[in-house]
C-alpha cells in the first residue's frame, strides 16, 4: 500500500511450486514453508482517477522455514496481473423518496431511518463516482397505524444512475438495508372558542 496504493484484485489467487532435492525433504513442504509475493512499483504507475489501473508484475518465492537444502527451480505463472488503485473512504447522509399515506383520521409523519449515514469503502476511482445513497420505495395501502419496514439502500453515480453492482467496482459499504418507520398520527378536532378583546 505504498503511497496509498492498494491492490483491489490478481489474475491468479495461488501459484504452483517446483522444488528440487531429497523426497524425504520435499515430500513434507507445505504452502507455509514458502513465501511469495507480487510488488507493485508505485514509480511505474500511472493513475487516471477514472477506473482501476492494472499492471502485470513478476511472481517471486523464497523459502520461510528450515530446512532449507532444497531448491527452488520453478513457479507457475511467473508474472500475475494486478488491479489497483488509491484507497478511499466517504460517508453520504442517506436521502428518503418515500411515499405513503395515511387512512381516513390519520395524517402521515416524515420517515424515521434507523441509520442516517452510510460508509462506503474501496478503489478512489469508484468512490469517487457514488454521489448519492437513497432508500426509495411507495406504500399503495394508506397506513392507519406507524408501520416498520426493511429496505435497500440504493447507491447513485454522478449521472443519476443507478449502481448496479457495487462488488465489480470494489465497493465496500457498512451497510445494505436500513429499517424505515412510517409514522402516522390520528387527527383531532378541537372546539374553537372565540373571545373579543376587553371582554368583561
Amino acid at each position: 500500500e505504498a503511497e496509498g496504493l492498494r491492490v483491489f484484485n490478481t489474475s491468479y489467487a495461488t501459484v504452483d511450486i517446483e522444488v528440487s532435492g531429497s523426497s524425504m525433504i520435499t515430500s513434507s513442504l507445505s504452502a507455509d514453508d514458502f513465501e511469495v509475493t507480487a510488488a507493485l512499483n508505485p514509480a511505474s504507475t500511472k493513475l487516471t482517477g477514472n477506473t482501476t489501473q492494472k499492471i502485470n508484475a513478476p511472481v517471486r518465492v523464497a523459502k520461510r522455514n528450515t530446512p532449507t537444502d532444497y531448491e527452488i527451480v520453478g513457479i507457475s505463472p511467473e508474472e500475475i496481473s494486478l488491479e489497483f488503485d488509491r484507497y478511499k473512504e466517504t460517508t453520504l447522509t442517506i436521502e428518503t423518496e418515500i411515499a405513503f399515506t395515511a387512512g381516513t383520521g390519520f395524517f402521515p409523519g416524515t420517515p424515521v431511518l434507523s441509520e442516517e449515514k452510510i460508509n462506503i469503502k474501496g478503489p478512489e476511482s469508484a468512490v469517487n463516482k457514488v454521489r448519492r445513497a437513497v432508500v426509495s420505495y411507495s406504500v399503495e395501502t394508506p397506513l392507519r397505524e406507524d408501520d416498520v419496514r426493511t429496505w435497500p439502500v440504493t447507491l447513485y453515480d454522478q449521472d443519476n444512475q443507478e449502481i448496479t453492482d457495487p462488488a465489480a467496482l470494489y465497493l465496500e459499504r457498512d451497510l445494505d438495508s436500513v429499517q424505515v418507520t412510517l409514522p402516522v398520527s390520528p387527527k383531532k378536532t378541537v372546539p374553537l372558542k372565540v373571545t373579543t378583546a376587553h371582554e368583561p
